[in-house]
């Protein structure tokens, strides 16, 4: 009974920290400033180099495990390679297309809206209407449409080169 009543109240003590909206954007502001600052650098403290292939080391479990290496804490890969210098390299990347992402979307976006600001009538009609239309899609079903549609043709280049 005493447990019952514990993790009740463990329930409702986690339920109210995700009331606090302050709280959940402060620790995804900690987040991403965490991810920016190793993203920025990685070059400095990745233990080892991301590229070098080790066959020696290969398949090395993380350091916790029986059989692990503190020096790979991670552990490797197939190729023998740092699997922790290679999640700050990845962290890296995903930083720059996110921001190169939304920096062009962003440009690509006011230069569409600017436009049907200034020229207004038919082509503000077109661009409300495109707008309209993106929005009405559901993202997954879209996503799926684009896959299906970029893999097609990339296998009939595939195939057809014979």
């Amino acid at each position: 009974m005493q447990d019952t009543i514990t993790s009740g109240k463990r329930i409702q003590t986690v339920q109210n920290r995700f009331k606090n909206k302050g709280l959940i954007v402060g620790f995804a502001a900690i987040w991403l400033l965490a991810m920016i600052i190793i993203g920025s650098t990685a070059p400095l403290i990745a233990p080892h180099d991301h590229l070098k292939i080790n066959l020696l080391a290969r398949l090395l479990p993380p350091a916790w495990m029986e059989g692990g290496n503190t020096s790979y804490f991670l552990g490797t890969d197939e190729m023998g390679r740092d699997n922790l210098s290679r999640l700050y390299y990845s962290i890296r990347m995903s930083l720059l297309v996110a921001i190169l992402g939304t920096l062009i979307c962003a440009i690509i976006g006011s230069l569409i809206g600017f436009c049907a600001a200034h020229f207004r009538g038919i082509v503000d009609e077109i661009v409300m209407m495109l707008v309209d239309f993106q929005a009405s899609l559901p993202y997954m079903i879209l996503a799926l449409a684009v896959i299906a549609f970029v893999t097609a043709g990339a296998l009939d280049l595939l195939f057809d080169a014979g």
